[in-house]
């Protein structure tokens, strides 16, 4: 016997609801994902792309009893299944600080050319004062030079992972605009901002976007 799925789909009308839904669903995340990606291509500009690199999260966090060993072990294993490089979740502890020292010494010991670069967790960085932009600002100085720092496209880059909260100047957008001007605009910010996708085209601060949503639940 054969089965005729056109006439199934029509004499049960419930089926072509949800096969309408569903495809209006995938409609609306392909068209999000379509403007997000034009907006990335905006930013590239016509030269030479930079070689693709793979890189892995790395909570700062949990590593209060690190040495340098227990780094150049995690950077070892890392190289050993090609990730290139780190991107450090750093937050407000003083003991962080020498953590990622650590971190960047044990890179450049173990000489392979892996990559390290920070990510600022603003689920635990404050960001309403001057001073405080100014330790965001000193964090991402301390590094800026170090032969392990990861570049694109000839600056140090640098993440967030949120920051959509941040009050000082009285809005986000000024706030991360006067912290990246503080650097002399000499860094490449991709920050993770979890607020409308329509308004990162006029965030004059964005070179892209880390997209802790890339499984699609936009």
């Amino acid at each position: 016997m054969e089965l005729d799925a056109n006439a199934d789909v029509q004499a049960n009308p419930s089926i072509n609801q949800a096969v309408e839904m569903n495809l209006e669903v995938k409609n609306a995340i392909e068209a999000a994902m379509n403007d997000t990606f034009n907006m990335f291509a905006a930013t590239m500009d016509s030269g030479e792309r930079e070689p693709k690199l793979v890189v892995a999260h790395h909570m700062v966090g949990n590593t209060y009893p690190y040495t340098v060993e227990d780094w150049k072990r995690d950077i070892q294993l890392a190289s050993s299944h090609s990730i290139d490089g780190f991107v450090l979740n750093v937050g407000r502890d003083d003991w962080m600080t020498a953590r990622v020292d650590d971190a960047y010494a044990a890179a450049q010991s173990v000489g392979n050319g892996f990559k390290l670069c920070l990510s600022l967790d603003m689920t635990s960085l404050p960001c309403a004062t001057l001073q405080d932009v100014q330790t965001l600002q000193h964090w991402v100085s301390r590094y800026a030079h170090h032969p392990n720092q990861l570049i694109y496209r000839g600056k140090p880059l640098v993440s967030t992972f949120a920051g959509e909260g941040c009050t000082y100047g009285g809005s986000f957008a000024t706030a991360w605009t006067e912290f990246k001007k503080g650097l002399g605009g000499n860094i490449h910010f991709v920050p993770s901002l979890f607020t409308n996708p329509a308004i990162l085209n006029t965030l004059p601060f964005l070179d892209g976007i880390f997209n802790y949503r890339a499984n699609g639940n936009l």
